[in-house]
């Protein structure tokens, strides 16, 4: 059975320790940064409130219940040495898959706005469209 126990971190991330024992009772350390989950978490973050402000109508996500939710859920899980560190693995994820779903969203909205139908389309902006060149009439 793998466990996980923190060891004394350096100047801005923890590091890990998984121990796996052996057959000959030794244990394999396979040490881990945790400051590259911190990194990506910020990333994460701060995509995310760029997304949400994005989506806001005036740009502003300083009164937002979601930017507020999402500040309280990276409060709550960042790693002390008395958390595992597969919680913080998990609330990563959920960042990540709320950017992806934010920045899609945000992403349909244009392609919708862009290319849903506008009634009758010229040939001209057909050709336009799907990027096609009409030849000239020489007159």
């Amino acid at each position: 059975m793998a466990r996980i126990r923190v060891k004394s971190f350096l100047s801005k991330g923890y590091h890990m320790v998984l121990d796996s024992p052996r057959k000959s009772g030794n244990s394999l350390p396979i040490s881990c940064s945790l400051e590259r989950i911190t990194m990506a978490a910020t990333k994460v973050l701060r995509s995310l409130l760029h997304e949400l402000r994005q989506a806001s109508p005036n740009g502003c996500i300083k009164d937002s219940l979601a930017a507020r939710y999402i500040l309280a859920q990276y409060k709550k899980f960042e790693t002390t040495d008395q958390q595992l560190c597969k919680r913080r693995d998990e609330a990563l994820f959920l960042g990540q898959a709320y950017l992806t779903y934010l920045s899609s969203q945000r992403k349909y909205t244009e392609l919708y706005k862009e290319y849903h139908g506008r009634g009758e389309r010229s040939v001209r902006d057909t050709a336009d469209l799907v990027g096609f060149k009409l030849p000239t009439d020489p007159k």
